[in-house]
């Protein structure tokens, strides 16, 4: 059984300033809209169409959305993958003793389930009911308002690091042992990658952008950390080399 990872989750309180930092500021392109399930949803392409989104849900929130968002605020809650079959995954993870939210179950287009990784992590499986209504990266790639950034990869932060990128002590930075403590094990930020993070540092700062972390290297790379409008932390990295890219 395969599996590809589909979305990030964005809890925001603010749907509208969210759309407009990373349409106006990174160019992303609104692939999908739509309030009809009670809940407020949009799905954002990057610019290279890699077929992995960024998405923002805004209230009301539905089931343990609610309660996350009443615990942690606006944050990242969960990281989902596309997979031909939920219920056969569901079968199979729940022999495993893996710890679910909830059980395979229908809403809108799509059959979903969600459940608990070993940090405590919130991940979903999904699957298209009706693969005309499948969220598929924009057949035109929009005009370039400035550096194009590509979707990387989500990181997570846990206790005991075992992808995805986990992290873990010791030797987490400031910002991340920061996050441990405040959240707990969770998904620490999104990374972008560029051609030029100084280049894109430079756009970014003119569209009134502040970093937390300017351009520098770090073993071997380079790299720079700013905040969406939710206070979600993300990442521009130059790209690495192909073979740790996996490219």
């Amino acid at each position: 059984m395969k599996f590809e990872l589909h979305h990030v989750d964005i809890l925001t309180d603010d749907m509208g300033k969210s759309l407009a930092f990373y349409q106006e500021k990174l160019g992303m392109q609104l692939v999908f809209h739509s309030d009809a399930g009670g809940t407020d949803v949009a799905f954002l392409a990057d610019r290279a169409n890699t077929n992995f989104f960024v998405e923002l849900v805004s209230p009301p929130f539905i089931d343990f959305h609610d309660a996350f968002f009443k615990k942690q605020g606006t944050i990242m809650d969960h990281f989902s993958s596309l997979v031909e079959d939920v219920d056969s995954w569901y079968e199979d993870l729940h022999s495993q003793g893996v710890d679910f939210v909830t059980k395979p179950e229908e809403f809108l287009a799509v059959k979903e389930m969600y459940f608990y990784d070993a940090s405590g992590i919130i991940a979903e499986m999904m699957m298209f009911l009706d693969p005309s209504f499948a969220i598929t990266p924009p057949a035109e790639v929009a005009p370039s308002n400035g550096v194009d950034y590509r979707l990387h990869h989500i990181s997570i932060t846990c206790r005991e690091a075992p992808t995805l990128e986990l992290m873990g002590p010791p030797g987490l930075w400031e910002r991340e042992q920061a996050f441990l403590n405040i959240y707990g094990p969770g998904i620490d930020h999104l990374c972008f990658i560029v051609d030029d993070v100084d280049e894109a540092y430079e756009e970014l700062v003119s569209r009134v952008v502040e970093f937390d972390v300017e351009p520098m290297d770090y073993e071997g790379n380079r790299l720079a950390f700013f905040k969406d409008p939710n206070g979600v932390d993300l990442e521009l990295m130059l790209p690495m080399p192909r073979e740790r890219l996996g490219t």
